[in-house]
């Protein structure tokens, strides 16, 4: 577990961790790339956990389940 700096998680998919650029007052997210919609405040808190956990908003949805096969392979 890490600490998370929680500026700029309103901005990234919790999902698919694709950036979706939103105003202050926008209050829903709604992700263009995979269709997630939720508070924004909720999106930013599932997406504090999952860096948390080790998952950066850098590495797409893809490359975390690629990652995920091979190390339930072992």
């Amino acid at each position: 577990m890490i600490e998370v700096d929680p500026r700029g998680t309103s901005q990234h998919c919790s999902n698919c961790l694709n950036r979706v650029p939103k105003e202050l007052s926008d209050r829903w997210h709604c992700c263009y790339h995979c269709g997630l919609i939720l508070d924004r405040d909720l999106n930013s808190a599932e997406l504090i956990k999952k860096v948390g956990l080790g998952a950066s908003p850098t590495q797409k949805r893809s490359t975390l389940l690629r990652r995920e096969a091979v190390e339930t392979r072992f």
